[in-house]
């Protein structure tokens, strides 16, 4: 009597099947996997284009600020430098009655 392993030569049309429809499943998961990535892989696409457009706003926006800055200091100085030509003459006009 032979007590070791023992393979059958016939294969059932359930283990067919079941083989088949396990292939299937598997290959199902890995496309529907792979469409969930390609669809991530865009999404990251857009945020990264989108960070870029923002980030270039940013700095025009901040250009523009530090321009209008720039203006705004040199018409105070204008304004100071006016006001002050204004009170020296009020101060000689006081001076010299």
């Amino acid at each position: 009597m032979d007590e070791g392993w023992h393979l059958s030569k016939s294969v059932s049309l359930v283990h067919i099947v079941t083989t088949l429809s396990v292939l299937a499943s598997a290959m199902w998961y890995f496309a529907t996997t792979e469409n969930r990535i390609t669809l991530v892989e865009k999404d990251q696409t857009y945020l990264n284009s989108t960070v870029l457009r923002v980030e270039q706003q940013q700095k025009d926006q901040g250009r523009e600020l530090s321009n209008q800055i720039s203006n705004l200091r040199s018409e105070t100085n204008n304004n100071f430098d006016k006001l002050d030509k204004k009170l020296d003459r009020l101060i000689d006009r006081e001076l010299a009655q």
